[in-house]
């Protein structure tokens, strides 16, 4: 199996990993940093609640490469999580949130008030908040505060915690009394208007597709292509070449986990395929009607 990913905005799936002992931390780290800058599509951060490191790449074979590489390069035995993937959250409509939080403290009572639009954007990238208009005039150490909260509400969107994609936060209006509304107030205010938008926006869930061409004999053609239809893959097209035939597809990445082995199975190790990133969807609701999502969305941590 071969895979191109040149155009995916960003890995597409992840997976955490840990060194079975926790003095060798800073080992990993060291080895990670070493491979990220040999490998641009390779990506890491840390799970603030877990600890573990959370490695993001192109493809199970890339994952397991690295992993290979890591433990090897750094003589550090790894716990190995399962694969998941990389889903995103879009809002599917622009909306305004006028929204004001109050709160008493050390007995003085804080109200910030802010209004803020959200908005979907055409370009495929991360959330990206819109600068402050001069004429707003809100103070640096204020608008810091809020900007704050809207990364915060976007890391986690509302429709099962995946970051917010492709979407436009303005900041329109705010109060405050100046005596009583530190960088704190305007986080929460922020965060909590935010959230209050994306529900009103029609947030959705958003999952790669991968374009997929399996190479099998001729006789297998009817099980390969039924199996990929119980992928939620679309067929394409159909390419007879002598004793065989190329069956093109789009399918959810999240179904394609094990697919070699299927394949291997269906077609007496006969069949070949390869893959690469197309697009980001849409995921099916229950009320279309479509098989669920999969595996990987309920494996999410």
């Amino acid at each position: 199996m071969t895979a191109g990913y040149a155009s995916a905005p960003w890995p597409v799936l992840e997976v955490a990993i840990e060194p079975k002992s926790a003095a060798h931390r800073d080992r990993i780290a060291d080895a990670i940093s070493g491979l990220s800058i040999e490998d641009r599509s390779l990506q890491a951060s840390i799970d603030a609640e877990s600890g573990q490191t959370i490695l993001m790449g192109m493809s199970e074979r890339h994952l397991d490469q690295t992993i290979t590489v890591l433990s090897k390069s750094s003589g550090v035995a790894l716990n190995i999580g399962a694969p998941q993937v990389a889903y995103r959250e879009v809002i599917t409509e622009s909306t305004d949130v006028d929204f004001t939080h109050k709160t008493q403290a050390s007995g003085v009572e804080q109200c910030i008030r802010v209004k803020l639009r959200v908005e979907p954007i055409a370009a495929f990238q991360n959330f990206e908040l819109a600068p402050l208009a001069p004429e707003v005039g809100l103070p640096e150490d204020l608008f810091a505060g809020f900007r704050s909260g809207v990364a915060s509400a976007m890391t986690a969107g509302i429709v099962a915690g995946f970051p917010v994609v492709s979407a436009r936060v303005k900041l329109v209006d705010w109060t405050f009394h100046a005596s009583n509304s530190p960088a704190s107030a305007f986080e929460i205010a922020a965060r909590a208007a935010c959230r209050e938008a994306l529900r009103k926006g029609g947030a959705a869930l958003i999952e790669p597709i991968m374009a997929v061409e399996v190479s099998t004999p001729t006789p297998d053609v009817g099980a390969v292509v039924a199996d990929m239809i119980s992928r939620r893959a679309e067929i394409i097209g159909q390419e007879p070449a002598d004793d065989r035939v190329a069956i093109k597809a789009l399918a959810p990445l999240a179904n394609l986990f094990g697919y070699p082995n299927t394949l291997r199975s269906l077609t007496r190790s006969g069949g070949a395929w390869s893959m690469s990133y197309a697009k980001y969807a849409r995921v099916p609701s229950p009320d279309d009607g479509d098989p669920p999502v999969g595996p990987a969305l309920a494996m999410r941590p």
